[in-house]
């Protein structure tokens, strides 16, 4: 996690890990929104993410923390995941 060009929170895998293994990226949005929260406290969080976080399990922890979230994604992916013949390209 950055702010701008600073690190706030990382964690070091070893080069055969995906960037969303493991259940790392929920602890560390819960553990850094609890300390954002007491320090600023209503402040707005929104959290920009790029498209090897596009998981459902992380949209939701969002939204029951209360965070907004902006995130790429592979949309022909989901689509065909979907099963739904009402996407089109």
């Amino acid at each position: 996690m950055n702010r701008g060009r600073f690190i706030v929170d990382d964690v070091f895998r070893g080069g055969d890990k995906h960037s969303n293994h493991g259940d790392s990226v929920g602890w560390m949005m819960r553990h850094m929104v609890v300390r954002i929260r007491r320090q600023y406290r209503d402040v707005p969080i929104i959290i920009r993410m790029d498209s090897s976080f596009f998981d459902q399990k992380i949209f939701q922890l969002c939204e029951q923390q209360d965070i907004g979230y902006i995130c790429g994604g592979n949309i022909r992916s989901y689509a065909s995941a979907c099963n739904n013949r009402s996407w089109d390209e």
